[in-house]
């Protein structure tokens, strides 16, 4: 009996790779390239004349204490060096995708989709909810990867 129960198991495995591969070349089309920031404050995204990123990401900045989300903070009056960084969660190679879209299934998706808000475009520095709308990537992967696929293995 437990023999006869592994094909259908192995179709749903098969769907569900084949929908995070899809929505992972999804991903990468509509993210890659876009969840890079700057370690040190001075390269923030102006929406007004769409400069702030990677160009002003670049030599060394005097820190006053306070850090960023992905950087440790250093003492106040510190010279420290910046440089342009990725997430950790990303979707700049297929891998990756995988990677992030595993995450996203095992409802730890939170801080990604506060992410995925902020990006703005290819060597921008992320702005504050300046296109949350992207967010509705997550949502209907996690209706149809996180609810749908893991509701066939019941």
């Amino acid at each position: 009996a437990l023999i006869s129960t592994l094909a259908p198991v192995v179709y749903v495995v098969v769907f569900a790779l084949f929908t995070m591969t899809i929505s992972g070349i999804m991903g990468m089309g509509l993210f890659g390239g876009k969840f890079f920031r700057c370690t040190t404050p001075g390269a923030e995204f102006d929406p007004d004349t769409w400069r702030g990123g990677k160009a002003e990401c670049s030599g060394t900045h005097v820190s006053d204490g306070s850090g960023t989300m992905w950087s440790n903070p250093a003492p106040a009056g510190v010279l420290t060096p910046r440089s342009w960084i990725v997430a950790e969660y990303n979707f700049d190679s297929v891998y990756r995708a995988f990677f992030t879209l595993y995450r996203v299934n095992t409802i730890k998706y939170v801080a990604i989709i506060h992410d995925c808000g902020d990006l703005t475009d290819v060597n921008l520095s992320p702005h504050l909810e300046h296109n949350p709308t992207l967010a509705l990537f997550f949502v209907i992967y996690l209706v149809v990867g996180a609810l749908f696929v893991m509701n066939l293995f019941v």
